[in-house]
């Protein structure tokens, strides 16, 4: 009873290499034949990269004008054509970096309880992304840095914090995975 994508031919999606969360995010469509499923998936992908860039581009810009400017330039960048293009499923779904970069404006503009509240919600974005694509997480934690880099105590808890959620599955996957 191994999960499968496209029943009743799929294959184990569990020992794919080694972005999970992407496949796992497919099985509300996976009893959808085949076209129509991968369509629908990627139209999920491709809405929720518009909602995440339009608030980050309403935020800075303050503007609802300055959240459609941001979108339209968020999913025509070269970046999101190529990988949607390439079907990279894992680098396609890094949606939340617009919603990442928010949250470090925000953080960087408050203080007291609010400023803990956006580390927990900070260390849940990079978590998920992580697990969304492994291999963003040392870019993401630079990108931390840039961003928050005269507060280094809280740099350190949102990375504890986000290796703290992530690790299990981590450990999970290199459990099922015989070393290269």
């Amino acid at each position: 009873s191994e999960p499968a994508l496209f029943w009743p031919v799929g294959y184990n999606w569990s020992l794919l290499m080694p972005n999970r969360l992407d496949h796992i995010s497919f099985l509300p469509f996976a009893f959808l034949p085949f076209p129509l499923a991968d369509n629908l998936w990627w139209f999920t992908i491709l809405m929720c990269q518009a909602l995440t860039s339009h608030r980050l581009g309403r935020y800075v810009g303050r503007t609802e004008l300055s959240g459609w400017a941001t979108m339209i330039f968020w999913l025509f960048s070269e970046s999101t054509l190529r990988e949607v293009n390439l079907h990279h499923a894992p680098q396609s779904s890094l949606f939340l970096l617009p919603l990442l970069l928010e949250f470090c404006l925000r953080f960087q503009s408050e203080n007291g309880e609010k400023k803990r509240k956006y580390v927990i919600i900070i260390s849940i974005i990079v978590s998920i992304t992580t697990l969304t694509y492994y291999y963003s997480f040392p870019f993401i934690l630079i990108l931390l840095a840039i961003l928050l880099f005269k507060k280094p105590k809280y740099l350190l808890t949102i990375s504890i914090i986000s290796i703290c959620i992530f690790l299990p599955e981590l450990l999970f996957w290199v459990s099922k995975n015989p070393p290269l």
